[in-house]
């Protein structure tokens, strides 16, 4: 018999990839507002956009003179530098910038220890994926795993916890949607709109800085639980060229 006691998912597009009006403005109309969470099996909130933490997602095998490099070669370290077709510079694999200060568990999809940010960048780049910021998304993920897995009696729920998040490649385009929803959740920002009002002026800087980054996304779910008493934990996803993509 199967039991699933944690869920985790995680998203993260390019940041050359495309991105529509209506997925900017539900991203930034959350920002800061409280948002439903099933953890330690009870119904909690947590603020959108918040508890930011670094996490990886495996990632294609780098290029090497242009070309992908055949696989069980050996992954680009943390500091190489790599460029696509076209020949735009690709920034460094697993560098989410100076952000410690700001993350509640650097390394919890990386590791089950705690890492510092650069810690987690070597070690995702190791194992052959790339490492980006990810914080609190809303997503109906997060709230159809409790509504399948939970019993509607009383008793206790074998599902601990189900979480989604979502990550943007710059991490200072992404430390900056979390900096812009504080006010939010400090009740300083009147409407239940939030910051949706400035979506189409954030999406038009977003699409100003897309040459910085790259087409490279992914998404990764973990599930933990039990098959006949004993632990499990299966993960599947993987990050490529074409914006968020899953295998």
């Amino acid at each position: 018999m199967l039991t699933v006691s944690r869920v985790r998912s995680s998203i993260t597009p390019g940041n050359d990839a495309p991105r529509g009006d209506a997925v900017v403005a539900a991203i930034v109309g959350y920002a800061g507002s409280p948002l439903r969470r099933w953890r330690d099996g009870q119904w909690t909130s947590v603020p959108g956009w918040g508890e930011t933490a670094v996490g990886a997602i495996r990632g294609v095998p780098p290029r090497v003179g242009g070309s992908t490099a055949p696989e069980g070669s050996a992954p680009a370290s943390a500091a190489t530098t790599q460029r696509d077709d076209a020949g735009r510079r690709d920034p460094p694999r697993g560098t989410p910038g100076p952000a410690a200060g700001l993350l509640s568990d650097p390394g919890h999809i990386v590791s089950p220890e705690p890492l510092s940010v650069t810690q987690a960048a070597e070690h995702a780049a190791l194992a052959g994926c790339f490492s980006r910021l990810f914080s609190a998304c809303d997503a109906p993920d997060a709230l159809l795993w409790p509504a399948e897995l939970v019993p509607p009696s009383n008793g206790p729920a074998p599902l601990r916890s189900s979480e989604f998040e979502a990550g943007l490649e710059l991490w200072w385009m992404h430390l900056g949607l979390a900096a812009l929803a504080l006010p939010v959740r400090a009740g300083l920002v009147p409407g239940e709109r939030g910051l949706e009002p400035a979506a189409p002026a954030l999406k038009a800087a977003a699409d100003a800085v897309r040459w910085m980054g790259t087409d490279r996304g992914g998404m990764r779910v973990r599930v933990d639980g039990w098959v006949e008493g004993q632990p499990l934990v299966c993960g599947g996803g993987g990050g490529g060229g074409g914006g968020a993509g899953t295998r």
